[in-house]
């Protein structure tokens, strides 16, 4: 489901399936960038990870931005088949209740 920010239910919610095991994907910027950069990363997701002690495992994202599905429009070439490639980083481990920053989770 669309975790909304401004609406607490719906995070609370996403803890509660969590704790029970469920598996999610998060993109913690709340959005796609329209500028190629990193945007504000929302307390949300962070505040996910120090309530249930979820193990994080940060996938990086390159090339999807030449897409004809992108959010770019006329900022960079489009290409018809983009290469695109995801990295994917070691996971990291969170004590529940741990407090963490993005830098934890995104370094």
């Amino acid at each position: 489901y669309k975790l909304d920010p401004s609406k607490p239910m719906t995070l609370k919610a996403l803890i509660q399936d969590v704790r029970k095991g469920a598996h999610v994907a998060i993109f913690p910027e709340g959005r796609i960038s329209t500028s190629g950069g990193l945007m504000k990363i929302y307390d949300g997701t962070g505040m996910l990870i120090e309530k249930t002690g979820a193990v994080v495992l940060p996938v990086r994202v390159d090339g999807a931005e030449y897409s004809y599905f992108s959010r770019m429009g006329g900022k960079l070439k489009r290409r018809l088949f983009p290469k695109i490639r995801l990295t994917f980083l070691p996971p990291v481990r969170f004590a529940e209740g741990e407090k963490i920053s993005a830098e934890q989770v995104y370094d």
